[in-house]
């Protein structure tokens, strides 16, 4: 869910936008790292509070999407592009 302003303020950026898209796309990095992180620890706890044993749950899916979020999560963390394109907005027009 945290990622969710971030695309409405991807698909919307414009100089005209308001305080609140700027703010919001400063932040985008973090927002989707929550997200990422956020459903890494869903994950975890659904396997972990599963009465079950841990191979039927542990499929090849589910592990992709695991092995996908991590990926994503250090991509934000490490990208120095990233770091430029969430920096960067339009500037206003007078």
């Amino acid at each position: 869910m945290p990622a969710l302003p971030v695309l409405f303020v991807a698909m919307r950026r414009r100089p005209q936008c308001g305080d609140w898209a700027r703010r919001t796309w400063r932040s985008g990095r973090l927002l989707l790292m929550a997200s990422a992180a956020g459903y890494l620890v869903l994950l975890g706890l659904t396997l972990a509070a599963s009465a079950r044993p841990l191979h039927p749950v542990l499929n090849e899916w589910v592990l992709a999407s695991a092995v996908a979020n991590l990926w994503i999560l250090i991509y934000l963390v490490r990208s120095p592009l990233l770091r430029d394109l969430f920096a960067d907005f339009p500037e206003r027009r007078s």
